[in-house]
């Protein structure tokens, strides 16, 4: 073979030591692969290596070029730590100063997407005025090389949600302490008129001093929105949740107009969590958990883990009262109520000890033995401390008075019981005799300067009773019907993603009718180039008029890139078009 290599080149006329030119497939070693621009956000399958419409060099999808760059001349990208929705959250380092920071770098997919670059900006205007040992601070806040970007405080600790995830439910003591910093945290952007609005154990970072003290910080103020907006200025367009219905108050979930009191809600929710390991209005779907939410009041604490104090169960289900009114005015109010003495019952063992939800309190039982002799009544005396309205005055006689006849009529069946006397005369005679030793009683009536006048009887409309509830069962009829359309669209956008996941072009054209071919061949596209696709589905507005409905969402998937062997993700908003038919809807656009 060595020969008859040596006489092919001699006979080419290329002298020895040189090689001979074999013939190349060009289109072999051109292989397009997903590209995307960091400039302008398009993506391409292409071999190409830079963007046609602007020139920007093309990077791999899924790739991370940002780690190890120097953002903005000073901030060198050491790693990725979070990912969320409007983009990517790094560990930085500014390179003269030497301090460590968290870089919130926008979805290059929506930088010129105008209202989500509102957004963003929106949070570092809100979040950088607030200054308070509770709250992330923001130190800075531009664009370099098209990217958007936002510098925080770097939080060495974990989110509450993870927390909870392994030591659910928390000491009462720790619970109260890190509500009451989440509380002062809230309060001091209450004070510049920001209201939260997405308060959840995954925007609550938790690290520790050095002395062990944990320190809760309340992070991503992100749509965040300050009070003075009217509606028109609100930024809802990106496909983005406007909040996380779990934790949501019922005037947020009905988007009637919301102030700091749905903060406070959201905080009781949490806490609620902190100390039960379980979520208030649990429900097997989210619609039904908020159907719950909107009709139902919060469970109580004690229904859970009767070793709770009633003070805490009355402080916290204030703080989850339904009507904003009900509720506390402010986060101070809130961290004054949480600083009271709220420690378990004595002897309770820190657990909750029903299985159940609604397992029914124990009541007092009276005993027949201590009825039997009972005590002599002593005369009452005026309380001077703390001074007592007349009316709990009146309560007070009149329920002693009470106590001293059931008392006296116990003793005399018992004593009739014990003499054989259980004839009908007999027991007619003992109670006689017991109303004869009930009426004189020491039922002694105030002094006329003081006694009470008589209590007015309370005048109840009938007919505007009836009004209101015809009206309030009317709305929540009409809310009912909302929501459940609302549970019907959202169905067809879950077949949509489950399509997406099985990776079969075939099942979703079927989920989709109205799939083009442009983004048919944009499926098959990543279906070849991903494994083990798993499409999530996190919901936006959702408007039904008639039998026709909008709705925005945001696809997020996760899979295994082929080449690479790596797992990855990307996030994509969607709006969709659906029209009712025969009963379900079905996808007509997706844009």
């Amino acid at each position: 073979m060595r020969e008859a290599e040596e006489v092919a080149l001699a006979a080419s006329g290329l002298g020895s030591g040189l090689l001979a030119q074999q013939p190349v497939d060009e289109a072999a070693l051109t292989v397009a692969v997903l590209k995307v621009c960091p400039l302008c956000g398009s993506e391409y399958e292409t071999a190409a290596r830079f963007c046609p419409a602007d020139g920007t060099a093309l990077r791999p999808k899924g790739s991370d070029s940002l780690i190890d760059r120097v953002l903005a001349d000073r901030y060198h990208i050491l790693k990725r730590i979070g990912e969320g929705g409007m983009g990517r959250v790094y560990l930085g380092e500014h390179v003269k100063m030497n301090r460590q920071c968290a870089i919130k770098v926008m979805s290059p997919v929506l930088v010129n997407d105008h209202e989500s670059a509102a957004r963003f900006a929106r949070e570092a205007s809100n979040a950088a005025r607030i200054i308070h040992p509770n709250v992330a601070a923001v130190f800075d806040y531009g664009e370099s090389d098209g990217l958007v970007y936002l510098v925080m405080e770097y939080v060495e600790g974990e989110p509450l949600s993870r927390l909870l995830a392994r030591e659910a439910p928390l000491a009462v003591e720790r619970a109260l302490d890190l509500a009451r910093q989440v509380a002062d945290g809230l309060g001091a952007a209450h004070e510049l008129g920001i209201v939260h609005r997405d308060l959840k154990p995954d925007n609550i970072l938790v690290s520790r001093t050095r002395t062990g003290r944990e320190v809760a910080k309340v992070v991503d103020f992100g749509i965040a929105k300050a009070m003075q907006e009217s509606a028109g200025e609100a930024l809802t367009r990106t496909g983005l949740v406007i909040g996380t219905p779990e934790f949501m108050s019922p005037e947020q979930l009905l988007g009637d107009p919301i102030d700091a009191r749905s903060d406070l809600y959201a905080l009781g929710c949490i806490l609620y969590l902190m100390l039960t390991a379980a979520p208030i209005f649990e429900a097997p779907t989210r619609e039904q958990m908020i159907k719950r939410r909107l009709s139902e009041d919060a469970p109580h604490l004690r229904d859970l883990d009767h070793g709770l104090a009633e003070s805490l169960d009355h402080v916290v289900a204030r703080m989850l009262a339904r009507a904003p009114g009900d509720r506390y005015g402010s986060a101070a109010e809130v961290r004054d109520a949480l600083s009271g003495a709220h420690s378990r019952r004595p002897g309770a063992d820190g657990h909750p000890s029903a299985p159940s939800r609604y397992t029914p309190r124990s009541m007092p039982t009276l005993s027949l033995e201590a009825a039997a002799s009972p005590a002599p009544p002593t005369a009452l005396t005026p309380v001077e401390s703390p001074p007592s309205s007349p009316s709990r005055r009146r309560r007070a006689l009149l329920g002693a008075g009470v106590l001293v006849a059931l008392a006296l009529a116990g003793a005399m069946v018992i004593r009739g019981a014990r003499t054989g006397a259980d004839s009908p005369a007999a027991l007619a005679a003992a109670r006689r005799d017991s109303v004869a030793r009930v009426t004189p009683a020491p039922l002694a009536v105030a002094p006329a300067d003081t006694a009470p006048a008589a209590l007015p009887v309370p005048m109840v409309d009938s007919a505007r009773l009836r009004t209101q509830l015809a009206a309030r069962l009317r709305r929540d009829s009409i809310r009912g019907a909302a929501l459940a359309e609302e549970g019907a669209v959202r169905a067809a956008i879950v077949r949509y993603a489950q399509a997406i996941s099985s990776g079969d072009v075939a099942k979703l054209r079927a989920s989709n009718p109205a799939l083009t071919g442009a983004q048919q061949r944009f499926w098959e596209s990543n279906f070849a180039l991903a494994e083990q696709i798993r499409a999530g589905v996190r919901y936006g507005p959702t408007t039904v008029k008639d039998s026709t409905a909008e709705a925005e969402f945001s696809l997020r998937l996760n899979f295994v890139n082929k080449s690479s062997g790596q797992e990855e993700s990307m996030v994509i908003p969607q709006r969709a078009t659906l029209v009712r038919r025969g009963g379900s809807w079905q996808l007509t656009g997706l844009r």
